[in-house]
């Protein structure tokens, strides 16, 4: 029994140092912070009771980059979300599509006028390893280049820097 709290208690302490855990004793959030290698910064909050993420990119500076916005299914894969501007303004709208063994097949971005303004297919071979291509994608120089992360997938962003624990942003 004893080695059962013991047990217990250093995973809660583990578990403390990703996130928080809900009252029935799942883990309910967890915020990491990536740094990226140009020195900017994105904070990353996953919040697993109200099945949403939300990432925020500052700049090496300090300054908001881009806000993004996803809903989570049950098994916290992300489906849809919204991102946006550095000043708060909506620009564009997530879509992803899951095949029959529930890997990641499309990713649809729309502008916020509707319009597709990206789409990435991921095809997979008899291995399962994946390969990803662009059937659309912006014109070239029509994004400001802070925007080009904008359309990685969440988990992808998070992927490509330091990935650390908590948020070391103090914001």
């Amino acid at each position: 029994m004893t080695r059962f709290f013991i047990h217990s208690l250093m995973a809660l302490v583990v578990i403390g140092h990703l996130g928080t855990v809900s009252a029935q004793g799942r883990l309910a959030r967890v915020v990491s912070t990536i740094i990226h290698e140009d020195e900017s910064k994105t904070l990353s909050n996953r919040d697993l009771v109200k099945r949403t993420m939300q990432q925020e990119t500052y700049s090496p500076k300090g300054v908001l980059q881009m806000r993004r916005i996803f809903q989570l299914d049950r098994d916290g894969k992300v489906v849809s979300g919204l991102a946006f501007d550095g000043a708060g303004k909506p620009i564009f709208r997530f879509k992803y599509i899951y095949d029959d063994l529930d890997r990641l097949g499309e990713e649809h971005v729309h502008n916020m006028k509707g319009k597709l303004v990206r789409l990435m297919k991921t095809v997979y071979d008899e291995q399962g390893k994946a390969s990803r291509f662009a059937v659309t994608n912006p014109k070239p120089g029509s994004l400001e280049a802070h925007h080009t992360e904008i359309f990685e997938h969440p988990e992808r962003l998070e992927k490509k820097g330091k990935k650390l624990p908590g948020n070391q942003l103090n914001k």
